[in-house]
């Protein structure tokens, strides 16, 4: 069996903890090979065209909708010396020109991002994320939806109970949040560590959300999202908690 996987950061996981990235998780308890397309920050038209392009090389296609106002083009800056940027919302933009140096062409260029996601229609934009998601399931007859963020920021509460999910990728994290103590309000003090996170995870959340997966796979029954998760270890393990 192989299985593709298509989306953002909850669907690629940093390369220095592989063993607990949730689908390959997932891929040993189906005995299947696993290849992610997933890119932190990309749009739901990046994850569309990948899938376009790869999912007839697979027999299960796992497609994680990220949220629909993010920037749809990849962004290159010399000044920072990492390319490419995908800027995935408002804040992000600010928090770049507060990090790096960047230069004056640079500046002019993220005003005018930041003034696109000023203008940009969400209505447009939640029916063009619908639209995108509905050609996916239209492609393929074996192809899980399973939402990155939480109320209607992935799909509409309408189109989740139409395809009968019952929550999402960010509410796992959340989860994990409430296990470790973590106040919701004071969560941007807390830096992941990526020799111990993955795909915005824990361990213990990555496994838990691979057997969520798992049943979905093997009964059809929904993804549901467990009442408590324990973690081994506290916050800090896996976290830089800044001061």
């Amino acid at each position: 069996m192989k299985i593709g996987i298509f989306g953002d950061s909850f669907a690629v996981g940093s390369s220095l903890c592989k063993e607990i990235h949730w689908y390959n998780i997932l891929g040993e308890m189906l005995n299947a090979k696993v290849r992610t397309h997933g890119l932190g920050g990309t749009s739901l038209l990046y994850s569309h065209e990948r899938f376009l392009k790869y999912h007839k090389d697979y027999d299960l296609n796992i497609f994680v909708v990220t949220h629909y106002e993010r920037y749809t083009k990849p962004v290159f800056f010399s000044s920072t010396g990492q390319e490419p940027h995908w800027l995935s919302s408002y804040n992000q933009i600010y928090n770049l020109k507060k990090t790096y140096s960047i230069s004056p062409i640079e500046q002019d260029y993220l005003n005018r991002i930041q003034n696109w996601f000023i203008v940009s229609d969400d209505k447009f934009m939640k029916t063009a994320q619908e639209l995108m998601v509905r050609d996916v399931l239209s492609k393929s007859d074996n192809v899980i939806i399973i939402p990155a963020f939480h109320e209607e920021f992935s799909l509409s509460y309408k189109f989740k109970e139409e395809l009968g999910i019952k929550t999402s990728m960010w509410d796992f994290l959340i989860r994990q949040r409430e296990a470790l103590g973590i106040h919701i309000e004071k969560a941007e003090a807390w830096t992941e560590r990526q020799e111990k996170m993955a795909c915005h995870l824990t361990k213990e959340v990555n496994i838990a959300f691979a057997k969520e997966v798992y049943k979905h796979i093997t009964t059809k029954q929904p993804i549901e999202l467990p009442d408590f998760i324990e973690h081994e270890h506290p916050a800090e393990y896996y976290f830089k908690r800044e001061t």
